[in-house]
């Protein structure tokens, strides 16, 4: 029981699992994202019974360096999402 985590390019339509956690974790650190690039994400709760509905974000968010950190322009990084619970167990709010 858990919950997985997925990203997409704002350009493409693909999905691809950034992340799987357990039922307590409502953070993950996706990494191998480019500077600049805009991204979706979308998180679904997955118990013994299989996955529930998708909750997506509204915009896409771009992932930037961290403050202060140089890499070189082709390196990959990472960036946090995070989730919480509602009232509406069927329901997350990002």
């Amino acid at each position: 029981m858990g919950y997985v985590v997925e990203k997409r390019d704002s350009m493409m339509n693909m999905w691809s699992q950034a992340s799987k956690v357990d039922k307590d974790t409502f953070t993950v650190k996706v990494s191998n994202l480019f500077e600049g690039q805009n991204y979706l994400f979308r998180v679904a709760a997955e118990n013994q019974c299989g996955r529930g509905a998708y909750v997506e974000l509204d915009k896409p968010v771009t992932a930037k360096l961290p403050y202060g950190k140089k890499r070189f322009q082709f390196c990959y990084f990472g960036i946090a999402y995070f989730w919480r619970k509602t009232a509406d167990h069927n329901r997350f709010s990002t």
